[in-house]
């Protein structure tokens, strides 16, 4: 099992990020943007699974960790987040032109 360190948390974001941001620009390079929302929400429920299954041991022993062991996760969260919504609003700003 992956040891949950912040670098680790760091890594997953990163990639699922990475992996959204790909799908969102193949989707205007298809000339499908008017997909953008659905399959913009479809990937955070895909990488909220993929969280779920990677770090299931981390998510059950919460209780049981410091408020600086669970905050871990939340500045790669967030930070990919502001990525991926300077995406979209991009994406969606280029669409309307």
């Amino acid at each position: 099992m992956i040891e949950p360190t912040l670098l680790v948390f760091f890594v997953f974001f990163t990639l699922t990020t990475l992996g959204v941001i790909a799908c969102l620009y193949l989707l205007k390079k298809k000339q499908r943007m008017s997909y953008l929302g659905i399959v913009y929400m479809a990937s955070m429920l895909f990488k909220m699974a993929l969280f779920a299954i990677f770090f299931y041991s981390f998510l059950s022993d919460l209780e049981h960790l410091s408020k600086a062991e669970r905050a871990q996760p939340l500045l790669p969260l967030f930070i990919g987040l502001l990525a991926e919504v300077f995406v979209v609003t991009k994406l969606a700003k280029d669409t309307e032109k």
